[in-house]
């Protein structure tokens, strides 16, 4: 013989065994009061309602990602069901887009971190270099430094470093190796009108 739920909308049909097996539980009691009539309304959440209906049968239950845990455990308090631990776990494969999107944040993470050190690391470079080409030009009586004289394209060793700096426009960028000259009290002079090309900026050693 069955009994017949309607829960949230969602409609159930169990047999009255699995029910029996649990009389101190909400739906135990519910069995008993011979006045209800089917199918038995509650108020509940229906899709948690299908696993609650299987730990009772099973006394296990895997749930789905779409169900938290704490979800199903609300609802198992509801019914007066007793949960035991370890009895409630995850599909393996529908946990695994969790996992991985759970690892992936610290390793985007750790990515970033790393290019921010790899652009630093290019600019601390690029700012000796300035600094080293600057005391020479400064030798030779001149007071400021055109910054594209540093960027000649024999210097293929350094390609890399030099590329990454000719991109001046990048705010980022820029910042960084400002940063990074200001430890030779050095720094790029802006034309008036904020024009960044490499043939308009001047390096120069402030006081």
């Amino acid at each position: 013989m069955s009994v017949q739920f309607n829960v949230g909308g969602k409609h159930f049909e169990r047999s009255r065994t699995v029910v029996n097996k649990h009389p101190g539980t909400v739906l135990g009691r519910l069995m008993s009061d011979a006045s209800l009539r089917q199918p038995i309304f509650i108020d509940r959440n229906g899709d948690v309602f299908s696993l609650v209906l299987d730990y009772m049968r099973y006394g296990n239950v895997v749930l789905p990602v779409t169900v938290p845990k704490e979800t199903f455990l609300r609802e198992m308090d509801h019914y007066g069901i007793v949960y035991e631990e370890g009895t409630a776990r995850r599909d393996f494969f529908e946990e695994l887009p969790l996992k991985v999107a759970e690892h992936q944040e610290p390793i985007n993470s750790l990515r970033a971190r790393a290019q921010s050190l790899d652009l630093l690391n290019k600019m601390e470079y690029l700012a000796n270099y300035c600094f080293r080409q600057y005391v020479q030009g400064y030798k030779k009586g001149l007071t400021i430094f055109p910054i594209f004289v540093l960027f000649d394209a024999s210097y293929s060793e350094h390609s890399e470093v030099f590329a990454t700096a000719k991109m001046l426009d990048d705010p980022q960028k820029f910042e960084v190796l400002q940063n990074c000259l200001m430890k030779y009290r050095l720094e790029i002079q802006k034309p008036k009108k904020e024009d960044l090309r490499v043939d308009r900026v001047l390096l120069r050693m402030w006081t």
